[in-house]
């Protein structure tokens, strides 16, 4: 059986994630700012004529650019980007969710891996 490891595309790694390997908010908002400015600079637009095509302000635009903790972007805008400009042009946010952080495998990650799994089990069965 395929595991998601063997599965799922693994994009080289640009942004920090968390201390436990996940996304931050702070990764997602650098990566969505990463989208608007080669959006921008590829296709030559405007925050205006990126906001018409995207269907939202450009103040929204202008925002998520930015990568202030307050400027997330929405992400049905998000999505209205990948149709507008094609789902390469989101590649940034996709790697954050298509890739999982990988482990070094040693003998000491992969007892660390076999105790969660067994600790997990054992509530399982407590339960």
């Amino acid at each position: 059986m395929a595991t998601a490891a063997d599965v799922l595309y693994r994009a080289p790694e640009t942004f920090s994630r968390s201390l436990f390997g996940r996304p931050s908010s702070g990764s997602y908002r650098a990566a969505v700012a990463q989208v608007i400015r080669e959006v921008k600079a590829r296709h030559k637009l405007s925050n205006e004529r990126v906001a018409e095509l995207v269907g939202c302000s450009e103040q929204t635009i202008a925002n998520a650019e930015t990568d202030r903790a307050e400027n997330n972007l929405n992400p049905v805008t998000l999505l209205n980007i990948a149709y507008a400009f094609g789902e390469e042009a989101i590649e940034p946010v996709r790697a954050l969710y298509l890739c999982a952080p990988t482990e070094e495998v040693t003998a000491e990650t992969r007892l660390n891996r076999i105790e969660r799994e067994v600790n997990a089990l054992r509530k399982e069965i407590d339960a």
